[in-house]
C-alpha cells in the first residue's frame, strides 16, 4: 500500500441522478492524502446530483459535510423562488413603504403567477397589460423542457405543474441574439449567512437572432444549450462565453460593466437572505447539522437593455459537463467549471486535516474566525455576505439572528446598533395572566411560556433585543458577572424570538436609522394587480337566432373576451324572457351556470368561448328545425340575377375552422353569418344565427389581427359580421363542404358530392332540440333537404376565384337523380 493510501483518513461518497461528468471535477478536487473512495455507509462528505434522501442529511455532523442544504427547493422550484422573494418584497414594502429605495431593490424578478391559484389574477394583469407578453414554465422543471411563449394568455393550463412568467421582451443582445449569464453561488454557512460568487461565469447565448415576429421558435427565444443543442440548422448552437471576455465587451460598447456586476452582486445577496428562513427551518425538520451542509447553486439572470438584471432561476447542481464545442467557449467551460469546483472544495475545508465547523451559537471570537479562515480560501469565490456596509442588507432579513449581527459587526470593522421590531399582522390574547399571539398571516396560535411572554412584550413595544436581553436577566435574577453562560443563553433566546415571531409574520423588523421609510402602516400585498379585487357585476345581451340571452358574471377579463367574441351578437335593452348565463370563477378556470345548475366546469378562459358557442349553436333551433356549425355566404345579385344567391359554407368536422368563408368575406365584402338554423318542418329556408366564425390562427402573425387570441379565433376584429341574425332567407342555392387539404386534393379542386356522403359530413354536426342525436326522421328530412341542391366538396385551402367560379356554374346534374334515388330509399326505410 502506498504511502498516500495508508495516510488517508476520510472518505468521499459519489452519489444521486448523474453522469460521470457531475463527479470528476469532485474528485479531482480532493486531496487525494486525505481521501478515498467511501459508500452509502462510510462516508465523511457526500457529493451528490439532485437531492439526497432525509437519512443523508440526519447523518451530517461538522466534520460529515453533503453538498446541499434542506429547504434549497424554496429557490430551485420556479414557483416557490417566487413565493420567497415575494415574502421578502412584502415585508420591505410594509416596513419602508412601497416607493422606498429598499423596496425597489427588491424588483428583480419578473412577475409570476403559479397555477392554479394566480390564474384569475393573470387574466386580470393581462387584461391591464395588453402588449405583455408571457412565458409558459413548468414549476419544476429543468433544462428548458416545456417552456413556451404563449400566444393567448387564456391558453394557460390551470393544473399545478405550471406557472406564467412575465417575458422580459427588451433582452440586451450580443451578437444579435438573446443571453443568459450563468452566475455560480456558494452558500456556505446559512446561520451566519456566508454567500460567495464565482469570479467567472457564463454568456449562454440563443442560437437564433432575437425577433418577436418568430415567437415558436424556442432557438430564438432560450438559451438553454440542452435545448439549442437540438438546433441542427445553426453552425455554433451552444456557444459560451465567459465573463472575462463579456466584461471586456461591454466596455468595448461603452457600458459599465462594474455596475452591472455591482447589481448582480447585490442580486445574489437579497435572493438568499430571502431563503434563509425557510432553509433554516427545512434544516431543522430534516434533523441535519447545519454545520454539515453547503450548496452550489446555477443562477440564471437575464440582462436588459437598461443592463438591469433579472432573476430567472436558481438550478439545482448546476451540470458540470461541457456543453459548448472547443471553438465556441467549450475549453475555457471546461477551465472555469474544473477551477470552481477546486475552489470551491477548498473554501469550505475539505480539504483541510483537522476541520471543524463553528455552530450559530458560536462565540464572537469563534465566528470572526471561521469567516476569516474561509475567506482566505476563496480562491475564485467572491463574498457577497456579510460585506464591509452590512446596513445595505440586515433590513431584508426577517429579523437577523445573533450569529448575523456578530459577523455583521466583525466585517464591518464597526460598531452597529442593533434592529429593533413592531408588531405587524398579530393578534394579542391576555387572560389569566396568560398570552395568546394569534399569526393572521398563516393563522397560526402560539402560547408563549412566561420567559417567552415577557419577551414578547418587550420586544412589540420597540425594544432591541440586548435591550430585551437586560429585561430578561433582571426579572429572572441572574447575576450577569457571575453566570456567563447563562446569560449568554438568554441571548439566544432572545435573538431567536425576534427572528422567529418575525419569520412568522407577528412582528416586522425596523431599521435602527428608519432607512427609507415613508410610512408606519403595514401593507398586505405590494405586488399591485397580483388580486383580483371585487368587481361590478358585468351583463352582457344577446340574440342567438331568434332567442335573446343575457350572459353575467364578475370577471373583467372573460367579459372583455366575450364582447370581442360575441360582439354582433349584442342587443340593447332587457328581455324579461331573456335566458339567463352566468359565468362563474373557479379554482381551475370558469364554470357555466342556468338555473342554478353546472352545465359546464373548470373552463379555461380561452375555452370558454368556444364553448358558448357551441352552447348557443345547440339551442338556437326551435321545433321542426335543425342547427348547423356552417357559415351562411349571401353573394349579391349580378345583372342577370334579380335576387341574392345563398349558398351554405360547411366544414368538415366540428374542430375544423371557417378560412374559407372568412376568405370570401375578407376579399368580396360579401355577407357571412356563422352559424345556421335550417327549418325542415315547412318552408326549408335558412336562418343566419350570427355567431362567431372560426379563423385558423397563424402563430407567426404580428399585425394584431391573431395576436393575443387563442389557436382557434373566435370574433377577430374586423371579420365579423352577422347578415342579419334571425331574418329568414331564401333557401341555399348551393352547399359548399371544406374538407381538411389531403395529398389528393388539390387546393383548386372541387367533387360534387351525393346525399350519402354529405350526410356523412353533417350529421355529427347537427343539434336538434331536446335530443343528444337527431332523430331517424331528422335525417330523413335533412336528406330530403339536400337533394334538392348541388353539393360540393373542395379544399379548405382553395381560392375564392374557384369558390365564386364554381358557385356561378352550379346546376343540377344527372347526379341529382341518384340523390333523390338514395332519399326515396332512405325515407321508405325510416317509414318501415
Amino acid at each position: 500500500m502506498s504511502e498516500a493510501d495508508q495516510s488517508a483518513r476520510f472518505r468521499y461518497r459519489l452519489s444521486g441522478r448523474r453522469e460521470r461528468e457531475q463527479d470528476v471535477f469532485f474528485e479531482d478536487a480532493l486531496d487525494p492524502a486525505l481521501w478515498e473512495p467511501g459508500d452509502e455507509g462510510e462516508w465523511d462528505t457526500c457529493w451528490h446530483t439532485g437531492m439526497p434522501e432525509r437519512a443523508v442529511f440526519r447523518a451530517t455532523a461538522p466534520n460529515r459535510t453533503v453538498n446541499h442544504i434542506p429547504g434549497n427547493n424554496c429557490l430551485t422550484i420556479k414557483s416557490r423562488l417566487d413565493a420567497t422573494l415575494r415574502a421578502m418584497r412584502e415585508r420591505a414594502t410594509a416596513a419602508y413603504g412601497e416607493g422606498s429605495a429598499l423596496a425597489w431593490r427588491t424588483a428583480f424578478v419578473p412577475t409570476v403567477y403559479s397555477m392554479p391559484r394566480d390564474y384569475h389574477a393573470l387574466l386580470s394583469a393581462a387584461a391591464d397589460n395588453p402588449d405583455q407578453l408571457w412565458m409558459l414554465k413548468p414549476k419544476n422543471g429543468a433544462r428548458g423542457r416545456d417552456i413556451r411563449l404563449l400566444d393567448d394568455v387564456a391558453e394557460t393550463p390551470t393544473d399545478d405543474r405550471w406557472l406564467v412568467q412575465g417575458y422580459l421582451h427588451r433582452p440586451h443582445l450580443m451578437k444579435d441574439r438573446k443571453y443568459v449569464l450563468r452566475l455560480y453561488v456558494l452558500v456556505s454557512s446559512i446561520e451566519p449567512l456566508r454567500v460567495y460568487v464565482y469570479e467567472q461565469g457564463f454568456a449562454k447565448l440563443a442560437s437564433c437572432p432575437y425577433t418577436l415576429e418568430d415567437r415558436s421558435n424556442p432557438y430564438v427565444h432560450q438559451t438553454n444549450p440542452d435545448v439549442n443543442a437540438r438546433n441542427t440548422d445553426a453552425e455554433s448552437p451552444v456557444v459560451f462565453i465567459d465573463f472575462t471576455r463579456y466584461r471586456a465587451w461591454l466596455r468595448e460598447q461603452g457600458h459599465d460593466d462594474q455596475l452591472l456586476f455591482e447589481r448582480i452582486d447585490d442580486l445574489i445577496a437579497l435572493t438568499m437572505i430571502g431563503a434563509r428562513e425557510p432553509m433554516r427551518s427545512a434544516t431543522a425538520r430534516f434533523e441535519a447539522d447545519p454545520r454539515g451542509c453547503y450548496e452550489l447553486i446555477g443562477l440564471d439572470c437575464l440582462v436588459d437593455e437598461d443592463l438591469n438584471p433579472w432573476l430567472l432561476e436558481c438550478n439545482l447542481s448546476p451540470s458540470l459537463g461541457v456543453c459548448a464545442a472547443p471553438n465556441d467557449g467549450g475549453v475555457v467551460e471546461e477551465q472555469v467549471k474544473h477551477q470552481l469546483v477546486t475552489d470551491m472544495v477548498a473554501l469550505v475545508g475539505l480539504n483541510e486535516p483537522d476541520r471543524q465547523r463553528v455552530g450559530a451559537d458560536g462565540t464572537p471570537e469563534e465566528l470572526a474566525a471561521e469567516a476569516d479562515a474561509e475567506a482566505g480560501r476563496a480562491g475564485g469565490f467572491r463574498r457577497v455576505y456579510p460585506t464591509a456596509e452590512p446596513e445595505r442588507y440586515l433590513p431584508f432579513f426577517p429579523f437577523p439572528r445573533r450569529a448575523d449581527m456578530i459577523l455583521a459587526r466583525h466585517v464591518a470593522g464597526r460598531p452597529m446598533r442593533n434592529p429593533s421590531a413592531r408588531r405587524w399582522r398579530v393578534a394579542e390574547v391576555i387572560a389569566d395572566d396568560q398570552l395568546t399571539l394569534y399569526a393572521e398571516a398563516s393563522g397560526e396560535v402560539f402560547a408563549p411560556n412566561p420567559t417567552a411572554s415577557l419577551i414578547w412584550l418587550h420586544a412589540s413595544d420597540g425594544g432591541d433585543p440586548d435591550t430585551v436581553v437586560r429585561e430578561v436577566v433582571a426579572a429572572s435574577g441572574l447575576a450577569p458577572d457571575s453566570d456567563p453562560q447563562a446569560v449568554a443563553a438568554v441571548e439566544r433566546q432572545v435573538w431567536d424570538a425576534f427572528a422567529d415571531w418575525s419569520r412568522d409574520g407577528l412582528l416586522i423588523q425596523t431599521s435602527p436609522h428608519g432607512a427609507d421609510r415613508e410610512d408606519t402602516e403595514p401593507r398586505t400585498n405590494s405586488d399591485a394587480g397580483r388580486i383580483d379585487v371585487a368587481e361590478p357585476i358585468h351583463r352582457l345581451g344577446l340574440l342567438c337566432g331568434a332567442n335573446p340571452l343575457e350572459v353575467r358574471g364578475w370577471s373583467r377579463p372573460a367579459f372583455r373576451r366575450l364582447e370581442r367574441i360575441f360582439g354582433p351578437m349584442q342587443r340593447s335593452g332587457s328581455d324579461a324572457a331573456a335566458r339567463q348565463v352566468e359565468i362563474v370563477r373557479s379554482r381551475r378556470g370558469f364554470s357555466v351556470m342556468t338555473d342554478g345548475t353546472a352545465i359546464a366546469e373548470n373552463l379555461s378562459l380561452a375555452a370558454l368561448g368556444p364553448w358558448l358557442v357551441e352552447d348557443f349553436l345547440a339551442r338556437a333551433p326551435e321545433a321542426g328545425e335543425i342547427a348547423l356549425p356552417a357559415a351562411l355566404v349571401r353573394f349579391p345579385s349580378t345583372g342577370d340575377q334579380s335576387a341574392p344567391r345563398n349558398v351554405l359554407l360547411c366544414r368538415e368536422g366540428r374542430a375544423a375552422d371557417d378560412r374559407l368563408a372568412l376568405a370570401i368575406r375578407e376579399e368580396t365584402g360579401n355577407e357571412v353569418s356563422g352559424g345556421v338554423r335550417i327549418d325542415l318542418a315547412e318552408t326549408g329556408c335558412v336562418h343566419g344565427i350570427g355567431l362567431p366564425l372560426r379563423r385558423a390562427h397563424d402563430p407567426k402573425a404580428t399585425d394584431g389581427s391573431t395576436r393575443g387570441m387563442p389557436l382557434w379565433s373566435f370574433g377577430c376584429t374586423g371579420i365579423l359580421e352577422a347578415s342579419e341574425p334571425g331574418r329568414a332567407l331564401q333557401a341555399v342555392e348551393a352547399i359548399v363542404i371544406a374538407r381538411n387539404a389531403t395529398d389528393e386534393h388539390g387546393s383548386d379542386q372541387a367533387e360534387c358530392i351525393g346525399v350519402h356522403a354529405a350526410l356523412a359530413y353533417l350529421l355529427p354536426q347537427v343539434s336538434e332540440p331536446g335530443v343528444e342525436h337527431p332523430g331517424r326522421q331528422t335525417v330523413s328530412r335533412i336528406a330530403e333537404w339536400l337533394h334538392e341542391r348541388p353539393i360540393y366538396a373542395v379544399d379548405a385551402d382553395i381560392s375564392v376565384e374557384r369558390v365564386l367560379e364554381l358557385i356561378a356554374t352550379a346546376d343540377r346534374d344527372a347526379s341529382t337523380a341518384d340523390n333523390a334515388e338514395a332519399v326515396r330509399t332512405t325515407t321508405d326505410s325510416a317509414e318501415r
